[in-house]
């Protein structure tokens, strides 16, 4: 033990230090915060619309009982 601590010198020590401190994080940007909302936002107006406007609507398709009725 005594011959791994006598090969570690002392500016050794401080680089290893000087690597274990942390930067400091800068804070998020509300901006994208907002704009995230907005967009969750929107999405959840264009499916509401989508629920309440899209079950009004049919697509009519004409022959779709006679294809399906040859096939059998």
């Amino acid at each position: 033990m005594s011959r791994i601590l006598a090969n570690i010198d002392r500016s050794s020590i401080d680089r290893a230090r000087a690597l274990l401190v942390e930067a400091e994080q800068a804070g998020g940007n509300p901006m994208g915060a907002l704009g995230a909302a907005a967009l969750a936002a929107t999405a959840a107006i264009a499916m509401a619309g989508v629920m309440i406007l899209g079950t009004g609507m049919a697509l009519d398709q004409p022959n779709a009982s006679a294809e399906v009725s040859e096939t059998f």
